[in-house]
């Protein structure tokens, strides 16, 4: 799973976002999760910050590669 995360989305505050995301890792250690901040993005923009991103995500699931279970504390 890609989260995508805008640190001025209104909507859904990047802190829970965070919390949910360390807490998801922690409690399924084999998951493969894989997180993004984006500092001053709000709720639709961060998909445009971040196409880049999920564009290279999505063709790493193709390539049967692993993505990381990480616990992120900074932003992109």
């Amino acid at each position: 799973m890609l989260v995508l995360q805008g640190t001025a989305d209104n909507g859904v505050p990047f802190p829970v976002t965070t919390i949910a995301v360390n807490q998801t890792c922690s409690a399924y250690l084999q998951s493969q999760l894989d997180y993004a901040m984006f500092e001053g993005a709000t709720h639709v923009p961060v998909l445009y910050a971040s196409q880049q991103i999920w564009l290279d995500w999505i063709a790493d699931r193709f390539a049967w590669k692993v993505a990381p279970c990480a616990v992120y504390e900074d932003t992109v």
